[in-house]
């Protein structure tokens, strides 16, 4: 895994950090009723390039070489990741909506991802969230906060990784199966996955200062842990259709610890 160390390169990695978190900060308040997922992309866009980033998942492709195409991913209720804005997806009071998208700077990546309920801002005693929504986004949330809270000097990244499933057990959610993080820097996707499914990693991978990856806890309120992929060959979808969350932060090991890069989840 290459580390990210030279001052360069870290000064980097904590630029786009900060814009990523710039970016969604500015977009949330934006996610209301009626507002379509493409409208949230193009501002992303904007954002993004306002601060002089490229658009790292814009050139992102599948496993049929097909190109994403744009600047984040909305994912709605049952949709886990990777969804695809669309002027004709209108959000709705209720719906919960994930996004995702990464920012790089001097060829250094960072990316983070958050879910956010719609409310009705018009008429907040009908916007108000239900307390499973509430425990599904604070649960997702939590497990990002309870890997930087876990990590100990020495421990392997099997090890730091039990949190997610623990917090998953602790707020009655589902692990989605085969999903999660990767390492992160030079490249947006590296090779080095970060399962929300631990066992998926073998034992021995120390966690060392200079590695970044992303923690990304995708959990659901059904007891099925199976995911589909859509027919757009790009969205996964909970397979019994319940809804799901995605939070995200890019986080690098230092001499001191755990660093979160982009702090979304603190």
């Amino acid at each position: 895994m290459p580390l990210i160390k030279n001052k360069t390169d870290l000064n980097a990695l904590h630029q786009a950090g900060s814009i990523v978190k710039a970016t969604l900060d500015h977009v949330v308040p934006n996610c209301q009723p009626g507002i379509s997922t493409l409208a949230i992309d193009t501002e992303i866009k904007k954002q993004l390039t306002a601060r002089k980033s490229s658009l790292p998942f814009n050139s992102v492709t599948n496993s049929n070489n097909a190109r994403f195409g744009f600047a984040s991913c909305t994912s709605v209720n049952d949709e886990i990741v990777n969804g695809i804005p669309a002027k004709d997806r209108l959000l709705k009071t209720g719906d919960i909506l994930s996004i995702a998208t990464a920012a790089s700077c001097r060829g250094i990546h960072a990316k983070a991802a958050i879910t956010v309920y719609i409310a009705n801002t018009q008429a907040p005693a009908n916007g108000e969230k239900p307390e499973a929504i509430s425990r599904l986004l604070l649960g997702t949330k939590m497990a990002v906060t309870a890997v930087a809270t876990a990590y100990q000097p020495g421990f392997t990244l099997k090890q730091l990784l039990q949190a997610i499933p623990q917090t998953a057990v602790l707020y009655q959610l589902s692990v989605l199966e085969e999903l999660g993080g990767q390492e992160i820097g030079k490249k947006l996707h590296g090779p080095l996955p970060t399962p929300n499914n631990p066992e998926e990693l073998p034992d021995k991978i120390l966690l060392e200062p200079g590695m970044a990856f992303t923690i990304m806890p995708m959990f659901g309120l059904g007891k099925e842990s199976r995911v589909i992929e859509a027919s757009d060959d790009w969205t996964y979808k909970t397979a019994d259709k319940t809804l799901s969350a995605h939070f995200a932060d890019t986080f690098l090991v230092t001499d001191a610890g755990l660093e979160n890069i982009t702090q979304l989840c603190v």
